[in-house]
């Protein structure tokens, strides 16, 4: 008799059964359950495969364990041993090798490839420095939670040093910046030609093409920040791209305040005066009156 759901033809002789009749069926169905959902996904179940070997490797990698595993062993920690000859081929030919954040050993195993190759807090700190002398920018805080094992730790210490700054994009995304000591205002002596120049100088009449036309020919990086207001003018865009605190110096301008329009006056319709009772004899009601009244008189 054919037990539902599992095939009629398994080969017994796979180690995984482990000799029972409760290994064959579990064995059977979590195959044909592999089968379907490779059936149900076409090409995706490739990736998914990858993307489930790729967290676990960052999970043994980011609790300090071993992390240098085998094809097969791989397979079996992700529960994906009832895989395809084909799906084998491409992983070991173009899947695993293919990911950045995979590394192939001498041996033949794989192990996990940090995005950061910093493991210290001054090796963050100077990584953020870098990019902040090169004008390249932030770092992600997913990228550095990524690539060290205690980097939550690390990220606290340097923002309690105030070393670094914090900013929350608009998709909620964390990105890391290096903090630029402040210079002494007070010890800065300017020349009077630059402080002409500064003066003499306007910028708000120009549009934001012009400006980074300018800074495309002094071979500048040039970026877009959505979260800066398109109405404000060139000048309130490049202040609040320059600093971090929005809300002090990236103002979004009022806008004015749209009058509602005035409202027609209701036409007045004419009132008709209608004709009460007896009006239109009054006349002759006072006449006969006063000649009933001499009457009763006399």
């Amino acid at each position: 008799m054919r037990r539902r759901g599992v095939s009629a033809n398994v080969n017994t002789s796979n180690p995984l059964l482990g000799g029972s009749n409760n290994g064959l069926v579990r064995w059977a169905i979590a195959r044909d359950r592999t089968r379907k959902l490779q059936l149900a996904t076409g090409g995706r179940y490739k990736y998914f495969i990858v993307s489930k070997i790729i967290n676990y490797l960052k999970t043994q990698f980011l609790e300090c364990r071993d992390c240098k595993f085998g094809l097969a062993e791989l397979l079996e920690k992700v529960n994906e041993v009832h895989v395809s000859e084909e799906m084998i081929q491409w992983l070991t030919d173009e899947g695993l090798p293919s990911s950045s954040r995979i590394r192939q050993l001498s041996n033949g195993k794989y192990t996990y490839q940090p995005p950061l190759t910093c493991t210290t807090e001054k090796g963050l700190l100077k990584v953020l420095k870098a990019r902040h002398e090169n004008g390249v920018g932030g770092l992600l805080r997913s990228l550095v939670e990524d690539s060290m094992p205690i980097a939550n730790r690390f990220i606290l210490n340097l923002l309690e040093a105030n070393l670094i700054l914090q900013v929350t994009r608009n998709d909620k995304e964390q990105v890391l910046f290096y903090k630029h000591p402040e210079p002494e205002i007070d010890a800065l002596e300017m020349e009077e030609r630059v402080v002409e120049l500064w003066r003499k100088i306007d910028v708000s009449n120009k549009e934001m093409s012009h400006i980074k036309m300018y800074l495309a020919k002094q071979k500048m990086n040039i970026f877009d920040d959505e979260a800066i207001d398109k109405k404000q003018t060139p000048l309130l865009a490049i202040e609040a791209a320059a600093t971090a605190d929005t809300s002090t110096n990236c103002r979004k301008r009022k806008k004015k305040a749209v009058l509602p329009k005035p409202k027609p006056p209701p036409k007045r319709t004419r009132r008709v005066k209608k004709v009460r009772d007896n009006a239109h004899v009054e006349d002759q009601l006072n006449f006969n009156l006063g000649a009933f009244g001499e009457e009763e008189h006399q």
